[in-house]
Parts: C-alpha cells; sequence; structure tokens
C-alpha cells in the first residue's frame, strides 16, 4: 500500500503550516535547542533528537492512538509530575553552570566527549517526550487531525508535510543560532543565558505542579 501513495501537495502545505504554528511559540524544547546553537555545543544531535521525537509522536498520533490515550488522565498527570521533576533538576542544573561561570560558547569550541553528548541526547530526549504541550499539540492536535482524513494518500501527505515542518523548524533553530553565537563568547552572557532559562524552566515546573499546561511549552 505504501508505494502506491501519492503526496499531495496542498494537503502536504496544510500539515507542514499547522505543524510551524505549534512549534514555532518558544518553549522549553525550542529554547534547549537554541541554547544549543548559541553555545555551539552538539547541535546536530540535539536537532535530530528533538525533530525525530516530534516526528514519532506526530506518527503516533496519526494513528489513533494518540485520540485514545486521551481518555486516560492518570496518564497525563504522571506526565506532568515527571516533567516537573525533569525541569526543576535541569533549572537547579544552569544555576549550577551559572555559578561556576564557566561555561561559554568559546570554551565549548571542541567539545565532543562521549559523555557531554550523552546527556545533551538524553537532555534533548526529556524535553521532547517529558513535554505535555508538546505531547498534546503533536499526538493530539496534528495527529486528530491526520486521523480525521479518510484518504489514505492525503492522510500520509499531511503528517509528510508535519514531519518536514517538525525536521526544519529544529535544524533551522539549532544551527540559526551561530549568529548570535560571538554575542555568548563571555562568561557574563553565558551566566545571564543560564539564568533566565532556570527562572523559565522553574516558572513552567511550578504550573505543571499545579496540573496546568504553560500555552508556550
Amino acid at each position: 500500500m505504501i508505494e502506491d501513495l501519492e503526496v499531495d501537495f496542498s494537503t502536504f502545505i496544510k500539515g507542514f503550516i499547522l505543524a510551524i504554528n505549534l512549534i514555532f511559540p518558544i518553549g522549553v524544547q525550542n529554547l534547549y535547542v537554541l541554547r544549543q546553537g548559541l553555545l555551539g555545543r552538539h547541535v546536530f544531535a540535539t536537532a535530530l533528537v528533538c525533530s525525530l521525537s516530534d516526528v514519532f509522536l506526530i506518527w503516533i498520533g496519526g494513528t489513533g492512538i494518540g485520540m485514545a490515550l486521551d481518555g486516560y488522565p492518570n496518564v497525563k498527570r504522571w506526565v506532568m509530575y515527571l516533567a516537573s521533576f525533569f525541569l526543576v533538576y535541569y533549572g537547579f542544573h544552569c544555576l549550577y553552570r551559572a555559578w561556576k561561570g564557566k561555561v561559554t560558547a568559546e570554551s565549548l569550541e571542541g567539545e565532543e566527549g562521549v559523555a557531554s553528548l550523552q546527556r545533551s541526547i538524553l537532555t534533548a530526549l526529556g524535553f521532547s517526550l517529558l513535554n505535555p504541550q508538546g505531547i498534546l499539540e503533536t499526538t493530539i492536535v496534528i495527529g486528530g487531525y491526520a486521523a480525521a482524513i479518510q484518504d489514505y494518500s492525503q492522510k500520509f501527505s499531511f503528517l509528510i508535510g508535519a514531519t518536514v515542518a517538525s525536521i526544519v523548524w529544529f535544524f533551522s533553530l539549532g544551527y540559526g543560532a551561530k549568529f548570535l553565537r560571538p554575542l555568548f563568547k563571555s562568561h557574563k552572557a553565558s551566566r545571564v543565558l543560564d539564568i533566565v532559562v532556570a527562572c523559565f524552566v522553574f516558572y513552567i515546573a511550578y504550573k505543571l505542579s499545579q496540573q496546568e499546561v504553560p500555552f508556550f511549552m
């Protein structure tokens, strides 16, 4: 059946535009990709993990699984608790970096250690798969829209459009940040960045602990 599918351009564009509009607002996932891009730290791996995670959730939603999970509030509640814990941990990690004041774009050039790469990948996975707003947008909104399309070729075209949008966005965000990288060659600028990120994730963690999903997450 797959070989018989053809991409409908108009439906492809609809999927692309819907996904971009949902992904575009600055949230913790985008903020992490932006930070990695600003510091030039494992940008490719971070963008790849975030985009593939989104693509996974989009196609899960397209099969109707996301709509089925929407009927289990306990699952969403535990995702919010796990996300809150993860965000608090990352927030304190940012404050620790700011306190140490040893992380700059210059100091990270050439830092490609295995342990550092693994931490970047795991953090990107956390921001992608422990993101209640992202899960709702990909599995419920995008997936729900796709699940309602009866024609398989159009459904396929819509999901491909959303897939391309996610990949284009995260790689553009990560590598586009290099133009601002000269601003973060000083310890002071990097400290400010970490403090801003920490405040942002602490606020979102608090909202999630109250079982509220911030619209910009």
